[in-house]
């Protein structure tokens, strides 16, 4: 993961094609502390309460055009459905014209306004265009549930599961090969495809920890992470357990963590990435 800074602009490999909220951090006399992607609050961060002040940015793969960012091996689109098709189509377009032939991974992120019962048969529709298709489980019990979404301290894992099957039958990815991936929050994930068991992934730090500030971009560092490796090796459980260990370092303090070097090693919070790696491979015994 720390190599891709020094990598050359042409051998970029992720581009995230989400969207970005500034959150202002204020002193108690109403000054300004800093600002911060963010805009939640809550025990574990999971309410939303940020005001738009502009109409939000939705990056699309036209601004790609002209930058080496448009032969990533690995792209996430933060869409709703039919934007997604839309992106999709629009994005093979561009890197056919620009003479790039391989198909990258995808991994579609649907919007959180886009998740409701009524849009069931859009998401099974666009998610049979990606290769990993991942709301978090409030999202999809949203989606899926004419009950509605769960509290996030009230998870059952089994209605998660059984609906994860639902959208597998209907065809996720080119020739229903593509993955599910449930975010869960403090939870975990759920990774699940035709051939591959559904399997829980927990957490690195449990709800109780100490070690959790702010879970402001988990789910981009989740999802980054996955999809880069992914990319690389073409297996769930390595790109699931890279994408939970890079969300642990986007917890553990408001903004970005802290880089250092250690033995001329990139360090995250004084942690490398390898060492926090190997330490979540002993605790899940892989």
């Amino acid at each position: 993961m720390s190599s891709f800074f020094s990598r050359p602009p042409e051998d970029i490999v992720f581009v995230s094609l989400g969207m970005v909220v500034l959150d202002e951090r204020h002193l108690p006399d109403g000054t300004v502390l800093c600002d911060s992607p963010g805009g939640y609050q809550g025990v574990n961060f999971n309410e939303r309460t940020f005001v738009y002040t502009t109409p939000p940015l939705q990056p699309t793969p036209a601004n790609l055009v002209g930058s080496p960012l448009l032969r990533s091996s690995a792209l996430h689109l933060l869409a709703s459905p039919q934007q997604l098709e839309e992106f999709v189509l629009q994005l093979l377009q561009l890197r056919t014209a620009e003479g790039i032939s391989a198909r990258p991974l995808l991994v579609w992120e649907p919007s959180h306004v886009s998740c409701s019962s009524g849009d069931l048969a859009a998401h099974m529709r666009a998610a049979s265009l990606v290769d990993v298709y991942s709301p978090n489980h409030m999202e999809f019990l949203a989606t899926c549930d004419p009950s509605g979404a769960l509290p996030l301290t009230n998870l059952d894992g089994e209605k998660i599961t059984a609906h994860t099957l639902r959208l597998l039958d209907s065809g996720v990815g080119l020739q229903g090969r593509g993955a599910v991936v449930i975010r869960c929050g403090e939870h975990g994930s759920v990774v699940v495809t035709r051939s591959y068991p559904a399997r829980w992934f927990p957490a690195f730090y449990d709800g109780a920890s100490t070690k959790v500030v702010d879970a402001t971009g988990a789910r981009n560092a989740f999802l980054g992470a996955l999809a880069v490796r992914f990319s690389e090796v073409a297996d769930l459980t390595e790109a699931a357990v890279a994408g939970s260990v890079a969300a642990s370092f986007a917890i553990e303090q408001v903004g970005l963590p802290r880089i250092t070097f250690l033995d001329g090693k990139e360090a995250w919070n004084g942690t490398q990435f390898s060492s926090r790696l190997e330490e979540y491979r002993a605790m899940i015994r892989v």
